[in-house]
């Protein structure tokens, strides 16, 4: 009777939070872009007229081409040289003269298929990129230890499922009491984070 009466209180605390958020916050915030200075476009103070991310680099690792993200008025609409684009410049990567055409999909300008072309600088910055990754073999040596994560952690969640089954059977009462604090946490932290993102 106790831990149901808990249960219930903790629905309404975490309904009454839920409005709260919606209330007050901004949701947009919480899907809002990063660029690599960890602001957000579009909501942090000076960052108001800049609400699309745009990558400056397409070569190197996907943490190189995160390290020179800018926010940026609108995703360009054309492949350029000598024109500057409109963003908010950070340390080590000013505004590119040099750009490509992108759409814009959640606010992050995504390459246009024309930024390939052969001649573009999107183009020589791609190729440049495939180069390095063959010579290197990263694409296959990513791929299998990719392959082997996936090998030991679905093993892993047998196992895991097997003792849990196991248990259940042995202590219901005890791992239901301990199942339903464990949501009950989860609720409470992403909340939390919701409210933090979202105000």
């Amino acid at each position: 009777m106790a831990c149901g009466a808990i249960f219930v209180l903790a629905l309404v605390v975490w309904i009454g939070i839920e409005i709260y958020g919606i209330a007050q916050g901004d949701f947009a915030r919480s899907y809002a872009p990063l660029d690599s200075s960890k602001k957000f476009c579009g909501f942090d103070s000076g960052y108001d007229d800049y609400p699309n991310l745009y990558f400056t680099k397409i070569e190197g690792s996907l943490d190189d081409m995160y390290k020179s993200a800018i926010c940026v008025k609108e995703c360009p609409d054309l492949n350029s040289v000598g024109t500057e684009l409109a963003c908010k410049p950070i340390p080590g990567f000013p505004c590119p003269s040099t750009y490509f055409k992108s759409k814009n999909v959640w606010r992050t300008c995504i390459p246009d298929e024309t930024a390939f072309k052969a001649g573009t600088p999107g183009y020589l910055a791609m190729q440049k990129f495939n180069d390095t990754v063959k010579k290197s073999g990263a694409g296959a040596d990513a791929l299998k230890e990719f392959l082997w994560e996936m090998i030991v952690c679905s093993c892993l969640a047998v196992i895991l499922n097997i003792l849990f089954i196991y248990f259940m059977s042995k202590f219901p009462m005890l791992l239901g009491k301990i199942s339903v604090a464990l949501i009950e946490i989860l609720m409470v932290f992403s909340l939390i984070l919701y409210i933090y993102l979202g105000t």
